[in-house]
């Protein structure tokens, strides 16, 4: 049997929608692929602060690679961290309220979420701190570590905030947000980064994800894998489609990819 590396998104594909916690039929299979010597990832654009606890304190997972690649952790080992710097939070900030945008700003953490912007429901029942002014992070002597943020709502696509951001982060304009992660990391990054530290086959890195926001796992993972609930678009970079979220799709694929052969041919495409 192979052994691969698993690297699992959160969202659409081991949580379905309002689920707080993968099913039975998949912890039972990460269970099984991590008994047979496999290495299972959460890879995921959340940041670590903004994954359930149910996920991190569940023992299913040999690591997790958050907030697209800005923060990864291997058995409770820290192998890459970006955060972003003061003068880039404020300079943020500045622009933010300068240009008096109706949207909200999420600051993602490592350790809790901030946000930019008016208060609504979603913000106060996900209890993450607001941030009026740029001044929070002036007179910040021990800075908040924040590795990326999204932006969300009315505004979000201002031209004048984008352009200022791309000179220092890749901006992600996806279906309801914005995201925007530091120049040099995503999660096909975080993949590399891994395989680095623990001498992992290429060849048998198995990404699964669901939307565009996976593109760079999907795109340079030795196996990629679509969720059924998948758009077109990221069926048809992927070399396998399997069972969408809702009917376990996570894991069908394990089970399959550890039990039958006929998967074999995927093994060889990265050799050189």
């Amino acid at each position: 049997m192979s052994v691969f590396s698993f690297f699992l998104d959160i969202d659409g594909t081991i949580l379905g929608q309002g689920k707080s916690a993968p099913s039975e039929a998949v912890c039972d299979a990460i269970g099984n692929a991590r008994a047979e010597g496999c290495k299972v990832f959460i890879n995921s654009g959340r940041t670590l602060s903004y994954i359930p606890d149910t996920i991190k304190k569940s023992g299913l997972f040999d690591g997790f690679c958050c907030g697209c690649g800005t923060y990864i952790l291997y058995d409770g080992k820290v192998i890459t961290e970006k955060y972003l710097s003061k003068e880039t939070l404020i300079a943020i900030t500045d622009a933010f309220y300068g240009l008096k945008l109706s949207a909200h700003l999420v600051l993602e953490g490592r350790d809790k979420m901030y946000y930019l912007g008016e208060p609504n429901s979603w913000i106060t029942n996900s209890g993450f701190i607001r941030i009026s002014s740029s001044e929070f992070f002036r007179e910040q002597s021990q800075l908040p570590v924040i590795s990326k943020f999204s932006i969300h709502n009315d505004d979000r696509q201002r031209k004048e905030f984008l352009d200022l951001l791309r000179k220092e982060f890749k901006v992600m304009i996806l279906p309801g947000y914005v995201e925007c992660v530091p120049l040099g990391y995503d999660k096909g990054n975080a993949i590399l980064q891994t395989e680095q530290y623990l001498g992992l086959d290429h060849r048998f890195s198995v990404a699964v994800g669901d939307s565009m926001n996976d593109f760079e796992m999907l795109k340079y993972a030795g196996i990629s894998v679509a969720m059924g609930n998948s758009p077109t678009e990221v069926k048809n970079i992927c070399d396998i489609v399997t069972e969408s979220c809702e009917n376990d799709g996570v894991a069908v694929i394990i089970n399959k990819l550890l039990s039958d052969n006929s998967f074999s041919y995927l093994f060889e495409k990265n050799r050189n």
